[in-house]
């Protein structure tokens, strides 16, 4: 049902919307239904663990017409990153308390964390995306809000390299959130180190602060593994699912809990 939903969804706000056709309307219809065929295909793929072989056979598509088309679409969609965006100043402003409200932590706007994506060897200084946990990935970096939407994201850098930084949506007196592998910044807040002397009050700060956490944690765990312009793809997707549908926390956790360790970044 998320699929079918996500499907409409973008093809009225986005797929469509620039096409216009005057020729003959047999002809029109026939254009409409190759590119329906085309993003039906793409979401399924997406969706699904199927190959390009199982899933070009129930589209009825040649493997290497499923595979251009795969590219052809995934860069339309990665094309509306706009989708992604930094919230205006009243949505920040309700963000903050919402997630004030749930933290006791003043002037949050997101949490940001970031989570290794596996990829093939790439056959170029293929060294560099072999990450500590013995595979080839590259780094998704991405900042959500209350909601779990994307409102900052950036993809590529090789799995070798930690935790970057590269966030210019934080304003005056607004945080965000992260883990213990970033710094502690101005507008960057991260929890006590535990060394096993934390005082009360350091421990339910971070007990606080770990509930906002999940969320970006939450967010990673509807994702699967892709390269660059397929994770900002679904990125996209993942804003327009949530916009449309809510957030599903049952499927959040089983993806968290089958990924295990791919999910962060050591």
């Amino acid at each position: 049902m998320r699929t079918k939903n996500v499907t409409s969804s973008f093809i009225d706000r986005f797929y469509f919307s620039d096409f216009s056709h005057t020729g003959p309307l047999i002809y029109a219809n026939r254009f409409l239904r190759s590119k329906l065929q085309k993003l039906l295909f793409t979401i399924w793929t997406l969706s699904k663990p199927d190959s390009f072989i199982a899933a070009g056979y129930r589209f009825n598509l040649a493997k290497s017409t499923s595979h251009n088309i795969f590219f052809e679409i995934v860069t339309l969609i990665a094309n509306l990153r706009h989708s992604i965006f930094c919230p205006n100043q009243n949505e920040r402003e309700r963000i903050s308390r919402t997630l004030e409200n749930k933290s006791g932590i003043p002037g949050v706007i997101g949490a940001i964390d970031g989570c290794h994506v596996a990829i093939k060897a790439p056959s170029h200084n293929s060294v560099d995306y072999y990450n500590r946990n013995n595979y080839h990935s590259m780094i998704l970096q991405a900042v959500c809000n209350d909601r779990r939407q994307f409102i900052n994201i950036f993809v590529g850098t090789p799995g070798r390299v930690h935790d970057g930084l590269d966030i210019q949506l934080v304003t005056h007196n607004e945080h965000l959130l992260g883990d213990a592998a970033y710094p502690l910044l101005r507008f960057l807040l991260k929890p006590y180190r535990d060394n096993g002397h934390l005082t009360n009050a350091e421990v339910r700060f971070n007990a606080r602060m770990s509930s906002v956490r999940s969320l970006i944690k939450q967010a990673f765990g509807l994702l699967k593994d892709m390269i660059p312009s397929v994770i900002t793809a679904v990125c996209v997707l993942h804003n327009i699912i949530i916009i449309n549908d809510g957030f599903d926390a049952k499927d959040a956790e089983q993806n968290i809990l089958h990924q295990g360790q791919n999910a962060d970044i050591p």
